[in-house]
Order: structure tokens, then C-alpha cells, then sequence
């Protein structure tokens, strides 16, 4: 129930972004594009769904919702960029290997450093 409530929330933000950017379709065509696009983006065709979502979401937004073709463009290109922006503090943690054990033991009672 928290993974719903919080995939509505992402995606009612990308709606107010959108409204934002002058594109004016209903709720529903960001509800079932982007859940589209994010499942199509989780197959193993692309590094992180990369082009994949950005080019299927244009697509359903051109020809499905009528969204002009630079609106759609922009609409991906700022999803794309929340996704990078929001991955950098993990990346950082990663980078400075804050997420590793202290201490590591294998098969004895004194950490191996």
C-alpha cells in the first residue's frame, strides 16, 4: 500500500510539472503513461530504461494525448533529470563507501581489516 500511495504521489507531481510546463491533459494519461513506461523501462533493453521510457513517453503523450512534440520532450527531459537529481546522495554514499560494514568477519571472532 506504501509502494501505491507513494508511485501516485511521484506521478501526481509529474502532473502538476507538466501543468507547470503548459500541457494541459487529465491526470489519467499520467497515471497509465508513466506506470507504462516505468515497467517497460525495468526490462533489460537499456541501462536504467534509459531512451526506452524517455521515447515511449513522448510517443503516448504525442499521439495519444495530443501533447505537442516539444512539451512532451521537455515533460520527459525533467522526469529524466528529477530521477538523476534524486539518485545523487545515494551515489555519494556509494562513492565514499558509507554503505560497507565496519567490521567483517569470516569464520573468526576478530575483524579483518
Amino acid at each position: 500500500m506504501l509502494t501505491v500511495s507513494l508511485q501516485i504521489t511521484v506521478i501526481t507531481s509529474f502532473w502538476f510539472l507538466g501543468k507547470s510546463l503548459g500541457i494541459t491533459v487529465d491526470l489519467k494519461y499520467y497515471y497509465v503513461f508513466f506506470t507504462l513506461t516505468w515497467v517497460l523501462g525495468a526490462l533489460p533493453f537499456s541501462i536504467g530504461g534509459a531512451v526506452v521510457v524517455e521515447g515511449t513517453l513522448a510517443y503516448l503523450f504525442i499521439h495519444f494525448a495530443g501533447v505537442e512534440k516539444e512539451m512532451a520532450f521537455a515533460l520527459v527531459m525533467c522526469q529524466r533529470l528529477i530521477w538523476i537529481l534524486a539518485s545523487l546522495p545515494g551515489a555519494v554514499i556509494h562513492l565514499i563507501g558509507a554503505h560497507l560494514p565496519k567490521d567483517f568477519f569470516i569464520d573468526s571472532d576478530e575483524p579483518v581489516v
